[in-house]
């Protein structure tokens, strides 16, 4: 049978009916959702269905064409109503449930070969005696080396029910047979806050990697040593944190807020509203607040940085966030699968909806570099029907994500030339992985490491040498003026191997404009925020 026959119209009327049956198969948690809009326009709609059953010349299959056609016909909806097989969806759900369960390692592919970048502390892998850098060969003596899909290979043997027992063999700089760990899959918790270190004596820098389940908890557990520690400033690293669940948005927002500041609402096509405001219990109404961004700061990192910004509660530094201003709720089809399908648009407390216009969505982040607005607040305009004014009479504007109130530009060596290049491809950190499987026993400490790592009078010629052999085409002359900058990389990486990560953050972002450009927005002749 050639499955290409069926129509997206015959498909989509299938689909459509399953829907409609589907109050009896879908679940959806904590969800009002109702397949009643469907009452009354079936008709037509079920003669299809009708039609294609009784006439049509081939059996039809429609697990098969479910699958095929069902991502298509969201895709016409919006760019973020999607569709998750029930063989995906634990991976696609475990940023935000903040566990899973494996063996706790991270790697890297390179030349048909995984390369360990690093192990979870006490996870089962590091338990069992796995260190960065070891090259895994093979996962219950199948050979992992050398094959195609070897990243997929690799992770879908790992992975498997906890309390379950795998093989590992890896070979090892030091060592020169393979070595055989058995490891027990265990779950791997996954944190979203970051950091949690004094970068002078008042201000304390955190970054919160996604709005997860554990979350708010986990920042709460950061703040209250902090304050021990005499935190009166924060900055809250938002960059790169793509969302989550909007209730972790609120919970944060509310420590920050006082009693009765709307901290975000939403609103279906009904025009029903859910409004959210600040209940006044927060314990952090009276510390100063930076919240840094990016391009890739949305969704949820959007809604609290815009409660903040609307409220004139905190400085918000770096640059124009992505700009969506969508909400999805999950469906549970009979199979396990999902749908997150668009129910409302939220909007922040002054009213604007910062969602991005769809066309050209995938090209929009092209286009604003191509546009120069990475390099100059200049480059960007907003239309004067999108204005609004918050209490303090600062103006903001919506469509298309949250213009910052201290425009930093992109420091130019992150995003084209020599530094550009070995990050993208992690180069640093596989280097550093490497040194630390050259340098690594269980008798020494980090700062021992390290001396011995950067003790080495030609480690850049061995950095330029590794940097040739994964593809990157500069030699050691072009690092050379980087030099400072790759070798503090190094330190970071070594540091967040050896489970030191405020210390890896700390090094981090001695080079790190947009965190130098907050950090000064607390200085005695700038603090603004009240």
């Amino acid at each position: 049978m050639n499955n290409n026959k069926y129509t997206p119209f015959i498909v989509f009327a299938i689909f459509l009916t399953g829907l409609l049956a589907g109050r009896y198969l879908f679940r959806s948690e904590g969800s009002d959702f109702s397949f009643s809009f469907f009452n009354g326009r079936v008709s037509k709609i079920q003669s299809v269905v009708n039609l294609v059953d009784k006439k049509y010349v081939d059996e039809v299959n429609i697990d098969y064409i479910s699958e095929k056609i069902i991502p298509q016909i969201l895709s016409l909806l919006d760019p973020h109503s999607t569709y998750v097989p029930a063989n995906k969806r634990t991976e696609s759900e475990q940023h935000l449930v903040g566990h899973f369960c494996g063996v706790g390692i991270e790697y890297a592919v390179f030349n048909d070969t995984a390369i360990v970048t690093n192990v979870v502390y006490g996870g089962p892998a590091q338990t069992a005696g796995v260190i960065p850098g070891d090259k895994l060969i093979s996962v219950n003596d199948s050979l992992y080396a050398g094959v195609t899909d070897v990243k997929n290979l690799i992770s879908n043997n790992l992975k498997g029910e906890k309390g379950t027992s795998v093989k590992i063999g890896v070979l090892r700089s030091t060592v020169d047979s393979l070595l055989y760990f058995d490891v027990t899959r265990n779950d791997i918790p996954l944190y979203s806050v970051h950091g949690g270190y004094m970068a002078d004596s008042a201000t304390a820098y955190v970054a919160i990697s996604s709005f997860a389940a554990n979350t708010y908890d986990e920042l709460m557990v950061k703040i209250d040593s902090l304050k021990l520690l005499g935190m009166k400033n924060l900055v809250i690293d938002l960059r790169s944190n793509s969302g989550g669940y909007i209730r972790t948005a609120v919970k944060i927002a509310n420590e920050f807020l006082k009693d009765g500041e709307k901290i975000v609402y939403t609103q279906n096509h009904n025009g029903i509203l859910n409004e959210y405001n600040a209940d006044g219990s927060g314990t952090m109404q009276d510390i100063n607040l930076v919240i840094v961004v990016d391009s890739y700061s949305a969704s949820a990192s959007e809604i609290l940085s815009g409660a903040f910004q609307d409220n004139d509660r905190a400085a918000v530094v770096g640059r124009r966030t992505y700009g969506k201003g969508l909400v999805q709720e999950p469906v549970e089809l009979s199979d396990g699968s999902v749908i997150r399908i668009t129910i409302a648009r939220y909007y922040t407390p002054t009213g604007r909806c910062i969602q991005k216009p769809y066309d050209d969505y995938k090209n929009d982040m092209k286009n604003r570099a191509k546009n120069g607005e990475l390099d100059s607040a200049d480059a960007i305009t907003f239309a004067d029907s999108l204005k609004f004014t918050t209490p303090g009479g600062k103006t903001v504007y919506g469509g298309g994500g949250i213009m910052p109130d201290v425009f930093v530009p992109i420091n130019p060596d992150n995003v084209s030339g020599v530094v550009y290049n070995i990050e993208s491809e992690n180069i640093t950190g596989r280097f550093a992985a490497s040194q630390f499987n050259r340098f690594y026993n269980d008798t020494i400490t980090c700062e021992t490491m390290l001396d011995a790592i950067f003790a080495q009078p030609d480690l850049l010629n061995k950095f330029a040498a590794y940097a040739q052999y994964c593809g990157i085409t500069q030699t050691v002359k072009d690092f050379q003026p980087y030099s400072d900058k790759i070798e503090n990389s190094i330190r970071a990486y070594i540091y967040s191997m050896w489970n030191r990560e405020c210390d890896m953050y700390i090094t981090k972002n001695v080079y790190d404009t947009d965190i130098s450009a907050a950090l000064k927005y607390f200085s005695p002749d700038t603090l603004q925020i009240q």
